[in-house]
């Protein structure tokens, strides 16, 4: 009974069957190890949480007080929605081309050749400048923002080349962010000033310029917090450390062999059947 089995599974292992394995093995290796001569990629994260300045002590009971006086305005002073503003803001494209910008990023994507450097280039517009290119692709595949709903932190990821550089600009972006959110304030703290003063001066009633200069109090006050704070908005509370060498993720290594390892004895036996009209 045995030995009639033995003979049945000799008789359906083939030569093509006995091939696919070993196509299988010598494709997932070779794949595996010319992986491991491709450039590699490490991921850095940095732990950030919003701060909102309206709800701070030193702030909260001025700032609510005027919210409802220059709502009688037209004016519209910070407020409720802020972590989702300052949200939108850390995403914002803007803030990615003005980051890109001040560390000098355009020179390390010329370097790998990521962006047409060529500065015999005609006029192009702004978007396609070297860096707009530089900004698009650094919000696209390098820079990651994602927010923790229960834990209400940001994680601010760059994925680079060199695990250090990933490092020093996930630590630096989110401290830019800070940076530039606070100078967003206090220039629209200024403008509603300018508002407010013009609302002042053709004030006719005493009361009504009394009040006034209640909110352009606390606009001023506004301004002078966020020049002196340390930390405007974005707090970080894990500052980000450089991977090891081992620890890239990209390319993947593992993935690669695998898709390899099937799809070439996949090809192989469907190109026999193909010719002979026999799986095996």
């Amino acid at each position: 009974m045995n030995d009639n089995r033995l003979g049945s599974l000799r008789k359906n292992v083939t030569w093509r069957t006995v091939l696919a394995g070993v196509l299988f093995v010598v494709a997932g290796s070779a794949a595996y190890f010319v992986t491991g001569f491709m450039t590699k990629a490490y991921r850095a994260s940095a732990t950030v949480v919003f701060v909102d300045p309206s709800s701070r002590p030193d702030t909260l009971s001025g700032s609510r007080q005027a919210s409802g006086i220059a709502s009688l305005l037209g004016v519209a002073l910070p407020g409720g929605g802020e972590a989702v503003r300052a949200m939108a803001f850390l995403r914002s494209r803007l803030l990615v081309q003005s980051f890109v910008q001040s560390r000098d990023i355009l020179k390390a994507f010329c370097e790998h050749q990521l962006v047409a450097c060529d500065k015999s280039a005609g006029n192009t517009s702004e978007s396609d400048s070297p860096l707009g290119q530089a900004a698009r692709i650094f919000q696209r595949n390098v820079l990651g923002i994602a927010q923790s709903q229960t834990a209400g932190t940001v994680e601010v990821s760059i994925t680079w080349f060199e695990p250090e550089t990933a490092a020093m600009w996930a630590n630096q972006f989110a401290a830019h962010a800070d940076d530039e959110l606070r100078k967003q304030t206090i220039s629209e703290s200024a403008e509603r000033q300018k508002y407010l003063e013009n609302a002042a001066s053709n004030a006719s009633i005493v009361e009504l310029r009394q009040t006034i200069f209640r909110v352009m109090e606390s606009q001023i006050y506004e301004q002078m917090l966020a020049s002196i704070r340390g930390t405007f908005a974005f707090q970080l509370v894990d500052p980000a450390v450089g991977p090891s060498e081992g620890e890239f993720v990209r390319p993947r290594r593992a993935v690669i062999a695998l898709v390899c390892a099937l799809v070439v004895p996949a090809l192989f036996l469907l190109g026999s059947f193909l010719l002979t009209g026999k799986w095996t």
